[in-house]
């Protein structure tokens, strides 16, 4: 019978002996599952800034009605032009 000896072993590495590189590129690798996957992010042209900008600062806060025809007008969704206006403020307070 061949008996081993702990040298003759390639070390395995766990979860706690992974380098920081490794344990990204593992993290990197993985297979993003429905609820893990990356969301969109928007991208807006001079126009649809200029007209979101121009609308914040008559209005702070607008109404639905107001964040309607503001998505009409730059072609973008309602929920697009609330996130761009919650964003604003917080830029601007």
């Amino acid at each position: 019978m061949n008996i081993l000896t702990l040298a003759e072993f390639p070390e395995e590495k766990t979860p706690q002996k992974l380098t920081k590189v490794e344990r990204h590129r593992a993290k990197k690798s993985r297979k993003c599952s429905e609820s893990e996957k990356r969301r969109y992010r928007a991208t807006f042209d001079k126009a649809q800034i200029y007209q979101m900008e121009r609308m914040f600062m008559l209005n702070h806060y607008p109404d639905v009605a107001g964040r309607s025809e503001l998505s009409k007008s730059t072609g973008l969704s309602e929920s697009q032009v609330q996130v761009s206006q919650e964003t604003e403020r917080k830029k601007f307070f």
